[in-house]
């Protein structure tokens, strides 16, 4: 057998799960647009800051539909790190998950 062929019992199992999956999805009926329990909190807004997000301020957002917002000085991050991952894989620094495969397949481009 061709060993570039062989898969593992695992790799399949995954494969299959992830079909199913895909079948699921493709076959479920859309969601309903998100309705918060109660959404007394609309008129809010929660600052996200990579540093200091309370429960409190989670549950303005989860139950009472606060709005969210990234920071001024989270989204310079965001970019200089998406910036970073472009340069390294136009240098050609494996990078995993985005010009390498996943699990045993991290080897592969």
């Amino acid at each position: 057998m061709n060993s570039s062929r062989h898969r593992s019992p695992r790799t399949v199992l995954c494969a299959l799960l992830l079909l199913g999956a895909s079948a699921r999805v493709l076959a479920a009926p859309a969601l309903p647009a998100y309705a918060p329990i109660v959404p007394s909190a609309a008129g809010e807004t929660v600052r996200l800051t990579g540093r200091d997000l309370s429960i409190e301020e989670l549950v303005s957002v989860a139950r009472f539909g606060a709005k969210v917002e990234l920071s001024a000085a989270v989204r310079e991050r965001q970019a200089a790190s998406y910036g970073l991952l472009l340069e390294a894989a136009a240098e050609g620094v494996p990078v995993y998950w985005f010009n390498r495969g996943i699990g045993d397949q991290r080897e592969s481009v």
